[in-house]
């Protein structure tokens, strides 16, 4: 029975999907509830998060500026899996040693 629910894919996601849910929930009790309790009592109030949320915005919106800019640079497909990149490789062979080579585009 177990192993029935272990090679299920889509239960196998679920399960983990709530998995995540739950340990995000333990960390924002954790986390917000911890920093909203002080030692003094008159100073008790609900966290409100200020510069967690555009921080958080800003770090993905640079990852995602980065990944654009070397996407840019470096080229996302490599040469060889195009179709005049595997063209322009050829096995020559000199003597008993096969020997990759680069030949001329046409």
């Amino acid at each position: 029975m177990e192993s029935k629910w272990r090679s299920t894919p889509w239960i196998v996601f679920i399960v983990g999907f709530l998995i995540n849910v739950g340990m995000w929930f333990e960390r924002y009790i954790i986390v917000p509830i911890s920093l909203s309790i002080n030692r003094m009592p008159f100073t008790w109030r609900l966290y409100e998060p200020g510069i967690e949320i555009p921080l958080g915005i800003g770090t993905l919106a640079f990852f995602i500026l980065l990944y654009m800019a070397a996407s840019r640079l470096i080229p996302l497909i490599p040469v060889w899996e195009v179709e005049e990149g595997q063209m322009a490789h050829e096995l020559k062979k000199f003597g008993r040693e096969t020997v990759v080579s680069v030949s001329e585009l046409e």
